[in-house]
């Protein structure tokens, strides 16, 4: 994978919410519980990929509208166009972040 490929492997992408022809790219990072840090034992956080359609979302929230309808600079990419400058999403469960993501897209995509 080169760096501005939007493809990606593994167990980052979601199975279900990689759209090949989705426009926004996001990055949902789930912290897992604290076990009692040491020395020896760094956080984890566990990254899952979306790409879904930018349209979709922009008319389910009109904080997501707001957000997507930002300028962006002649010299920048939008936000969220690429894994490599994909939207994060912190301290959200994946696993919420679906549901979401299933009411936004009717529960059809899930059948």
């Amino acid at each position: 994978m080169t760096a501005s490929s939007t493809a990606v492997d593994g167990p980052d992408k979601h199975e279900k919410y990689w759209f090949e022809h989705g426009d926004l790219v996001l990055l949902v990072r789930t912290p897992w519980p604290d076990v009692g840090q040491t020395a020896n034992f760094a956080p984890q956080v566990d990254n899952v990929y979306f790409k879904v359609h930018r349209d979709l979302l922009a008319r389910t929230s009109g904080l997501i509208k707001e957000m997507l309808s930002m300028p962006v600079g002649a010299d920048e990419r939008a936000e969220g166009t690429t894994v490599d400058n994909a939207i994060v999403i912190p301290e959200v469960q994946y696993q919420h972040f679906e549901l979401i993501l299933g009411a936004a897209y009717g529960w059809c995509v899930l059948r």
